[in-house]
């Protein structure tokens, strides 16, 4: 099966960047009532996790969304600035103005598992997103740097 951010992405209102270096899927933009917008997924985020699993990259984003049911509420980890957050997002493909309900920051579980499904720690708050930013950092040092 092909996935096409197009269809399994974009229509939860969320707009894809070209890939990064950094762990996760960098959004581009978000549409105005859509899912995402309603969960408070801002353009420049970075989508780290859905439903406790790792996201690698734009693809494993798209594999993760299109695994998951309609109407259901995925938690997102999503890396804002210097910040991490979970937000939930009903996978709705209705536009609708904001559900007070829905794009508050949830609870964060101590257990996170891979996406192959082993038990890892999580880690909390600013030190995810540092590590996540780190790791990039560390991973493009080589590449075209001074000296």
């Amino acid at each position: 099966m092909r996935l096409s951010p197009s269809t399994d992405v974009q229509r939860y209102g969320i707009l894809l960047g070209s890939g990064s270096r950094l762990r996760g899927a960098l959004v581009d933009g978000v549409v105005n009532g859509s899912a995402a917008d309603v969960a408070g997924i801002k353009p420049a985020d970075r989508v780290v996790s859905v439903d406790g699993l790792l996201t690698q990259d734009n693809t494993a984003f798209v594999r993760q969304l299109s695994n998951l049911k309609q109407g259901t509420v995925a938690s997102l980890g999503v890396v804002r600035g210097e910040s991490f957050v979970i937000k939930g997002m009903k996978l709705t493909t209705e536009l609708k103005s904001q559900d007070p309900a829905l794009g508050q920051e949830l609870h964060a579980s101590k257990q996170q598992q891979s996406a192959d499904g082993e038990s890892m720690e999580a880690e909390t708050g600013v030190l995810e997103g540092l590590g996540s930013v780190l790791g990039g950092l560390i991973s493009g040092a080589g590449k075209g740097g001074a000296g």
